[in-house]
């Protein structure tokens, strides 16, 4: 690719590892997996929603229990013609992934007036690093996530610069400061049983801060854990 491009996400070994237990000291979340109901409590809601975002309907749940993790969700789709470093960081990833049971998903959309944060969480069965998989993959497919998010757009791939997002969570930050360019974030974090992962798109490049500061409220929301007064009156319902 061009010199445009800033490759400077963190590479998913000894420093993700590290900041994974950075981040995940301090938080509240359960030690093991949580169901469904829980699930549903640990987003953004109400008053709690920051100003500017509105949440799309309310966040929804499932069991998931017994079903297979078996790809990289937003970015399980079709990559061109991958490098071998790609196919062999995915490989590697879904053979792993494929052997933590699933518990419970759930999640929720927000929106501005022109950006939109997607927000998914989940648990497993398994303590499985979820976060240092995909950054592995996130790592080894630069190249191919960037030419793919190009020919989605109709824009030059080479005009994506890459880097690390100013968030607590590790991920993938793509901005395209063109007239008509845009910006990408992906951020996923992995606490053990329960994983964070959040998708934030915009038309309008200058939209970066807006996004990350938002993500980093969203999970710091899913650290602090499930309400278990209102998980407790959903499960009464």
């Amino acid at each position: 690719m061009t010199t445009k491009r800033r490759r400077v996400l963190r590479a998913a070994g000894a420093s993700a590892v590290l900041t994974l237990a950075v981040t995940a000291c301090g938080n509240d979340l359960p030690s093991g997996p949580m169901d469904e109901n829980e699930l549903e409590t640990v987003f953004l809601t109400g008053r709690a929603v920051p100003e500017g975002w509105d949440l799309q309907g309310s966040p929804s749940s499932r069991d998931r229990f017994g079903e297979t993790l078996d790809g990289f969700g937003p970015l399980d789709g079709q990559l061109g013609d991958p490098s071998e470093g790609c196919v062999e960081a995915r490989s590697a990833g879904d053979e792993e992934l494929a052997e933590a049971g699933m518990v419970a998903g759930a999640t929720a959309t927000y929106v501005t007036d022109q950006a939109m944060t997607e927000v998914e969480v989940f648990s497993t069965e398994d303590d499985v690093d979820f976060a240092s998989l995909t950054h592995d993959m996130l790592e080894a497919c630069e190249s191919e996530i960037v030419e793919d998010l190009g020919r989605s757009t109709g824009l030059d791939g080479d005009d994506f610069e890459v880097s690390s997002p100013d968030t607590s969570g590790e991920g993938m930050l793509l901005v395209n400061d063109g007239a008509d360019g845009g910006v990408v974030l992906l951020v996923i974090e992995s606490y053990g049983n329960n994983h964070f992962t959040a998708v934030g798109f915009s038309a309008d490049p200058r939209d970066v801060e807006t996004l990350e500061g938002f993500i980093d409220e969203a999970q710091e929301r899913f650290e602090q854990g499930p309400d278990e007064t209102a998980s407790e009156e959903e499960s009464e319902d």
